[in-house]
């Protein structure tokens, strides 16, 4: 099944499905194959179930899920609860999250973290009547102040309790650090202070060569969260489908490549702007420059009509592409970070043959 991240606050409000069936995101022809992959190399994917698949290319586009606090353990399957009076507790992808709230309609909700993320859900549950705590040392860092004053100015709105400070896991419940005591107990806590990518590599990443490849290997792409790509500071990009999905098409076209025996070509992508949902009826457009730095904000209805539009992109518009073979997706190029300047030929694709475990790295899907 497929769940729509960017749609992650209005599934866990009950207004969307919780997943998609994946073929239905997916072209005719497509063979789905709902297990996990335990191992992967130059043409070949093994999985779960002992069978090895061979192919000419291989994608390793494993995403991330979110990250849990350290008295939960980074691999604790939740719900897990917090204490005998704080209820339970959640990443916000949990499938179970959705129908846990929909038991106690209006009840209180305890969310952490103020990233987009968490300031969506917190916006989202209150409109649909929730008792929402959002407990964060800051609301949206990574904008501008002026996204930081608009947002808190409608979880205000909306009823939302801001409480500022760092949350953690304790004896007695969820505590915050900063003196002022403990939240009060909610029945649903949900956690979302950032993300754990699911591959290993650099800061949980698989680092990746000019042509989004693992490096030491001919056939392997790596998109989406699980690749680790520098921007031209050379810092690592920011998770976001703004990102993704270009990611997914461009090794797509470097796949086409390989197998044609044509040179690579080196990816090359910059962000425009930052999008936030705040309940169906508010939004915010942050503008980015080429460093990913905040510039113009934009809110109002053009924001709101704005962040629609590109959540139904996400989906509708790569499938639309591959059923009319009709090509309109394009994003926005970027300086090349000094490594990734250079091209050089496609190499020749590797023979299918296993590897042994642990050769070419390891993934598990979520």
């Amino acid at each position: 099944m497929l769940v729509e991240r960017v749609r992650l606050s209005e599934i866990v409000a009950g207004r969307r499905p919780a997943t998609t069936p994946i073929g239905a995101a997916l072209p005719p022809g497509v063979d789905v194959r709902q297990t996990r992959a335990v191992d992967y190399g130059d043409g070949c994917v093994t999985l779960a179930t002992g069978e090895t698949l061979t192919a000419d290319a291989v994608v390793v586009g494993t995403g991330s899920r979110g990250r849990l606090p350290e008295a939960v353990g980074a691999h604790a399957e939740p719900p897990a609860h917090v204490a005998s009076e704080g209820g339970a507790l959640f990443r916000l992808e949990d499938p179970a999250l959705p129908a846990a709230l929909a038991s106690s309609p209006g009840g209180p909700v305890t969310v952490v973290g103020g990233g987009t993320s968490g300031v969506e859900v917190a916006a989202e549950l209150a409109e649909a009547g929730f008792a929402v705590t959002l407990v964060a040392p800051a609301l949206l860092p990574t904008l501008s102040p002026a996204a930081a004053r608009y947002a808190q100015h409608t979880l205000e709105r909306l009823a939302v309790r801001w409480r500022q400070g760092r949350a953690h896991v304790a004896e007695n419940g969820l505590a915050v650090s900063d003196g002022t005591g403990a939240v009060p107990p909610a029945g649903v806590v949900i956690w979302a202070t950032g993300i754990d990518v699911v591959v290993p590599g650099e800061r949980g990443q698989v680092a990746v060569d000019p042509f989004l490849r693992q490096p030491g290997t001919r056939s392997v792409f790596i998109a989406g969260d699980a690749a680790a790509v520098r921007g031209a500071d050379g810092d690592l990009l920011r998770g976001a489908c703004a990102s993704a999905m270009p990611m997914g098409m461009h090794v797509a076209n470097n796949i086409h490549r390989l197998l044609a025996g044509r040179a690579l070509a080196p990816w090359s992508f910059r962000f425009l702007l930052v999008c936030v949902s705040l309940g169906r009826h508010a939004a915010m457009v942050q503008l980015v420059d080429a460093a990913d730095r905040p510039t113009r904000l934009v809110t109002g209805r053009l924001a709101v009509w704005t962040k629609e539009l590109i959540c139904r992109g996400t989906i509708a518009l790569p499938l639309w592409e591959a059923r009319t073979g009709v090509r309109l997706y394009r994003w926005p190029q970027g300086p090349l970070a000094p490594a990734l300047a250079a091209p050089s030929p496609a190499p020749p694709v590797a023979p299918r043959v296993a590897p042994p475990p642990g050769a070419a790295g390891r993934l598990e899907s979520p």
